[in-house]
C-alpha cells in the first residue's frame, strides 16, 4: 500500500464489489484508529488498555457460560418438527461463531 493514496491501491487491488467494500471499510477503520491514537495522550492509552483487558476477560467468561448453555440445550423434549430443526440450526450457528470479543477487538 502506498503512502500517497491508500484508496488508489485499494481500487486497483480489489475487483469484487464485496471485497472492495470490505477493504475500504478496513482502511477507514485503520485510519480512524490512527487519528484517534495520535490525538490521545499516553496516559489515556494506558488506562484504556487496562480497562480493555478487564472487560475482555469478563466477556470471555460470559461467552464460556453462553456456549455451555447452548451446547447443553435440550430441544427434543420441548420442540418438534421444523421448529426444533430451526432452533437446532440457530444453536449450531451460535456455537460455531462464539467470538463475543470481536466487539472489543473492533475498536482496538
Amino acid at each position: 500500500m502506498s503512502l500517497s493514496n491508500p484508496l488508489d491501491d485499494i481500487l486497483t487491488e480489489h475487483s469484487d464489489p464485496d471485497d472492495l467494500l470490505a477493504a475500504i471499510n478496513a482502511e477507514i477503520h485503520r485510519s480512524t484508529l490512527d487519528a484517534l491514537n495520535g490525538a490521545l495522550p499516553l496516559d489515556v492509552h494506558s488506562r484504556y488498555s487496562a480497562v480493555k483487558e478487564r472487560r475482555l476477560a469478563e466477556i470471555a467468561d460470559a461467552a464460556r457460560i453462553i456456549y455451555v448453555i447452548l451446547i447443553e440445550a435440550k430441544i427434543d423434549g420441548v420442540l418438534a418438527g421444523a421448529v426444533a430443526d430451526k432452533v437446532k440450526e440457530g444453536i449450531a450457528a451460535l456455537t460455531t461463531h462464539n467470538d463475543y470479543t470481536r466487539g472489543i477487538a473492533s475498536i482496538a
